[in-house]
């Protein structure tokens, strides 16, 4: 009896609770004013007066957009609740730098600022000072940063700016200092193009923060003397550098502890800040992945990896449960994800009017159609924003050596080939072949071969791109055919094989015309070619059933390494189609000599080397 009652009361309030929230889902139109203030907001007034921690989160592709958001929820939240702190996705050094500039307007700091993030970025920053600006000191925001260092060149950028003012260092010093300096500068100077992006490549960044790092910890003396009130502040970048080399390592490994390793990061940081501010609130607007509720984190590849808003809810120290409020930011334009989001958000996606931003309760729901257990949804609101379109390009945007999108491609994409070759031998391969003929007695018909031999060549190439080149890693596969033929005899001799190829690919973007792309590249290939040649020949030495006439074949066989640098020119048109011509050597490590089955023949060693040039078709998947 107390079990069905139960039930019952499970299925009024999940009835209940459920018609509540789809009153509401007819959602609430917000409009951004002159100043960037968000209209519409209020209905979120009651929902957010008891809560801690509030997070939108964004999709880090919409820059201008996000940073809209962010601007007008830092308003909106200071004036309505007093909200003073704003934490963000970035590590310490970051959230410094910007601290010191909302609060100071300090120019120097705008410099670093500058040097290091997008233009969109920077206007948002300029944007946050001019609202602090008009706040009493003891009330003005504050930022905080507490992710994990992931960018190095900020905390390069700021050690040069700790040091601006300095004397002249000590001899046990004064290599890593002037290191510092001329990082700084050549880092900045790629950020402008004023260097060559080939140039990027010439220096070992992480070699040179070790040798910093290692001067540093090895002479804290002379460090202290040169920096007098700047070193707490000098040494705690040096901490945050070695941040960096952890979460590099993890990243450029694709270990599954990356994503672990940065929430909890993140969360011991954020207690720091509860125990500074144990009566605060806190607003951050990070990646949609960081602010599930559920642990349900699916649309991003990560599997029970619990997110900082859901590391914030379990906090045993401090009272959060319920105290966190979450808006997930879902943008119409380029959403290739749809599938992994919920059927709710998918339907809110579809009735949300055109060039529009509207605002939507989400209904937590059951957990399955046999189950009665209510599960809480992943965001409270969720925030349709159909209007904002993906940029097109980022060429004005930032720093050359970020990755980012190559104007309209995305990071990495594939190309799915063909190519024909054309093999250029030189006269001691038809000689060789000529040699053979005649020690094996094969074929007398045939006394010049002499026909250029053409390859098909299938490849798969997996390309990473930055602004203007790109490298990665390819496989690719070749066939090839010559063969003569004598009809009146019945006699004909084949050569053929086949080849498979690793490459490795360098492409440099000469100049763009609208969608359409001209680019230079190299390539090295490593791989392993089998030749075969197969006579047939007629054989009237032994009578036959219906005559005298008998085709007889032998056939023989050779097999190298090989190695095949190239050069080419392509055109990339629409991001869907690459046409190119290409030249290379095709280098055979040493000579092979012919097999027939398993036995080594007496005729001549073979080298398969030659040059070929090759005319390339691709389609390009993003």
């Amino acid at each position: 009896m107390k079990k069905s009652f139960s039930f019952l009361l499970l299925a009024i309030f999940t009835t209940s609770y459920g018609a509540l929230c789809q009153s509401n889902n007819s959602g609430y139109k917000i409009t951004f004013d002159e100043n960037k203030d968000a209209v519409g907001l209020e209905f979120l007034d009651s929902s957010l007066s008891d809560k801690r921690v509030i997070f939108t989160g964004e999709d880090h592709r919409y820059i201008e957009s996000n940073n809209n958001i962010s601007l007008a929820f830092t308003k909106y939240l200071y004036k309505k609740f007093g909200v003073r702190h704003l934490i963000l996705e970035l590590g310490y050094t970051w959230g410094t730098v910007l601290d010191k500039y909302v609060q100071t307007g300090d120019s120097m700091i705008f410099e670093v600022i500058k040097k290091s993030s997008y233009v969109t970025h920077y206007e948002y920053f300029k944007d946050l000072y001019n609202f602090n600006k008009s706040l009493p000191d003891s009330e003005k925001i504050i930022i905080t940063g507490i992710d994990i260092t992931r960018d190095y060149t900020v905390c390069i950028h700021y050690l040069s700016y700790l040091l601006s003012d300095k004397g002249i260092p000590s001899d046990d010093i004064i290599v890593s200092i002037e290191s510092i300096k001329a990082l700084s500068d050549y880092l900045n100077n790629l950020s402008n193009g004023e260097s060559s992006e080939y140039n990027s490549s010439l220096y070992s960044y992480y070699n040179s923060i070790d040798s910093i790092i290692s001067n540093f910890y090895n002479n804290k003396s002379s460090y202290q003397a040169l920096l007098d009130s700047n070193y707490t502040e000098f040494s705690r970048i040096i901490k945050c550098l070695e941040d960096n080399k952890i979460w590099h390592h993890l990243d450029i490994n694709d270990m599954i502890q990356k994503f672990i390793y940065r929430e909890q990061f993140m969360l011991k940081e954020f207690e720091k800040l509860l125990t500074q501010y144990p009566n605060d609130k806190f607003y951050g607007q990070f990646g949609r992945c960081h602010i599930g509720q559920n642990g349900d984190e699916n649309e991003c590849n990560w599997y029970n990896f619990r997110p900082i808003a859901t590391r914030i809810t379990e906090l045993q120290n401090v009272e959060m449960k319920g105290k966190v409020m979450t808006l997930a930011i879902i943008y119409t334009d380029g959403l290739f994800y749809r599938e992994k989001l919920s059927e709710q958000i998918n339907d809110l996606i579809d009735t949300t009017p055109e060039n529009s931003v509207f605002v939507y309760p989400l209904v937590s729901e059951t957990n399955d159609s046999d189950s009665t257990e209510i599960v809480p949804s992943k965001y409270n609101y969720v925030i349709i924003d159909n209007r904002s379109k993906l940029p097109v390009s980022y060429t004005d945007s930032g720093p050359i050596y970020k990755w980012d999108d190559l104007e309209s491609f995305k990071n990495s994409f594939a190309f799915l080939g063909y190519s024909r070759n054309y093999a250029m031998l030189p006269q001691l391969y038809w000689n060789s072949l000529n040699t053979l003929n005649r020690a094996l007695r094969a074929n007398s018909l045939f006394t010049d071969f002499s026909t250029p031999i053409v390859s098909q060549t299938f490849a798969f190439d997996m390309l990473y791109f930055r602004k203007k080149f790109g490298r990665g890693w390819g496989i690719d596969f070749s066939n090839d055919l010559m063969q003569h033929r004598d009809v009146d005899t019945a006699s004909s001799v084949k050569l053929g094989g086949s080849s498979a190829n690793f490459s490795f690919n360098y492409y440099l973007k000469l100049f763009n015309v609208s969608k359409i792309g001209f680019w230079i590249d190299w390539s090295l290939r490593l791989g392993y070619n089998s030749k075969y040649l197969l006579f047939e020949y007629n054989n009237n030495s032994r009578p036959t059933l219906i005559g005298f006439d008998n085709i007889e074949t032998t056939k023989f066989k050779s097999s190298t390494f090989n190695i095949i640098p190239t050069f080419g020119f392509s055109i990339i048109a629409h991001e869907t189609l690459m046409i190119g011509v290409e030249g290379g050597y095709n280098w055979q490590t040493g000579k092979t000599k012919w097999k027939q089955g398993k036995n080594i023949v007496s005729g001549p060693s073979q080298n398969w080397s030659s040059g070929f040039y090759s005319l390339k078709t691709a389609f390009i998947i993003n």
